[in-house]
């Protein structure tokens, strides 16, 4: 079990696309992890899908990744519309 995932959040709706995760000492991901086993096509899709995103908050993603999710106060372009998170796993998310 991986201790620590790192994502690709969309700064509209607070979705995130998982990168990769830490296993012991090093980040690390693959194919398995996507729906069609294809990480690029996936990523792609992502981008594709949340560029110009007007969709509700994703509410799921927003209250597990840290940083916690802030919307922007004015609208995101599609320069600034991806940032990282991170699911961090400790004591804390036992409760």
């Amino acid at each position: 079990m991986a201790n620590n995932r790192i994502y690709l959040r969309c700064r509209n709706c607070g979705s995130g696309f998982f990168l990769g995760k830490m296993f012991g000492a090093d980040y690390c991901t693959s194919n398995v992890y996507y729906k069609n086993k294809d990480f690029l096509e996936s990523l792609n899709n992502f981008y594709e899908e949340h560029l110009f995103c007007e969709k509700p908050l994703h509410k799921e993603d927003i209250n597990f990744l840290e940083p916690k999710f802030k919307k922007p106060q004015k609208e995101v372009d599609a320069e600034n519309q991806f940032e990282i998170a991170y699911e961090f796993w400790n004591e804390d998310n036992e409760n």
